[in-house]
């Protein structure tokens, strides 16, 4: 429990210890388009909130948001 708290104090932040739970709820949608046989485009979307012990953590609440989002977009080829 020692290396905990000095990596606390190092990092500026409270100490904190989660229990078992859930961390996270979200959703995840994503469209894809075809230009041709050979290529398409695609992008991906995510929206996940933190609960529970993941969202009180001293990460999340001093320097943090309980709220996530991640996007992506690809143009892929295949060559066969």
């Amino acid at each position: 429990m020692a290396w905990r708290a000095a990596d606390a104090v190092a990092s500026g932040l409270a100490p904190f210890s989660a229990s078992a739970g859930f961390k996270d709820v979200g959703i995840t949608g994503g469209i894809k388009y075809a230009f041709t046989d050979n290529s398409s485009a695609s992008f991906i979307a995510n929206y996940t909130r933190l609960v529970g012990d993941a969202a009180d953590s001293s990460i999340v609440s001093q320097v943090g948001s309980p709220n996530q989002f991640f996007s992506g977009f690809s143009i892929n080829y295949t060559a066969f």
